[in-house]
């Protein structure tokens, strides 16, 4: 058992090559492409229409998959996308799609490079600072850790609730933390403790952004749900 473990983290660790990263994720963006044939038109939405409940496949192995589709408030499929990792830290990166827009993410455990429509978006490092395309630090949106424990039908969560986003000078919005989905199966007959519910709007906005602010509340929304709302384990 121990020999086949030390296998299991040397395959899934192994860097993989260029040309190996350009094909998956390759795969991968044709995969979500076709998936955008089930969503409902983008429209006048925005980041606000974004919420925490999301409709997923899960495949655990040498690398962990997440595919799925981001609902709005009617329960309508308004995003796609696909999410891969490796090792036993969160490495890998995503894609994610609506009939508007197309966004990468490149994943490093907690750090983030995005890029909006074929153009970098920006960074945000471990501490949450936010950085444009030009890495001059634009503002600040720190997740908060989020820890557990399950104890027989009782799973508490310990951590803040939600988390401001500041771009710009100013508090733009309030992003509420995503629950983690890996728990849905047992929100019925379980004791859920400081979580917050399924189908919840993500973004609360507090002034009115502009078209880029738009491009990052659209991505950290997004973010938040097929990321942190999925811990992969």
């Amino acid at each position: 058992m121990v020999f086949f473990l030390v296998w299991v983290y040397r395959k899934s660790t192994k860097p993989k090559s260029a040309e190996f990263t350009e094909e998956e994720q390759g795969q991968m963006y044709e995969k979500v492409q076709r998936m955008k044939s089930d969503l409902i038109d983008w429209g006048i939405r925005d980041s606000t229409s974004i919420t925490s409940s999301m409709n997923y496949k899960y495949k655990k192995g040498f690398a962990n998959h997440l595919t799925g589709k981001i609902l709005s408030k009617n329960n309508e499929p308004l995003v796609a996308f696909d999410r891969v990792e490796r090792g036993f830290k969160a490495n890998g990166y995503m894609f994610a799609s609506t009939t508007n827009f197309d966004i990468f993410y490149d994943i490093r455990v907690d750090e983030f490079t995005i890029t909006y429509n074929n153009k970098i978006l920006g960074d945000i490092d471990k501490e949450g600072n936010i950085y444009d395309a030009s890495n001059i630090r634009i503002g600040h949106a720190l997740h908060p850790v989020k820890l557990a424990a399950n104890i027989g039908p009782i799973r508490k969560r310990a951590g803040e609730n939600s988390f401001p986003l500041e771009l710009n000078g100013r508090i733009l919005a309030t992003i509420q933390v995503a629950p983690n989905h890996s728990d849905k199966q047992h929100a019925e007959s379980a004791s859920l403790n400081n979580e917050n519910a399924y189908g919840e709007n993500v973004i609360t906005l507090h002034d009115v952004p502009t078209e880029n602010e738009q491009k990052w509340l659209n991505s950290l929304a997004i973010l938040e749900t097929a990321f942190h709302g999925h811990w992969l384990i």
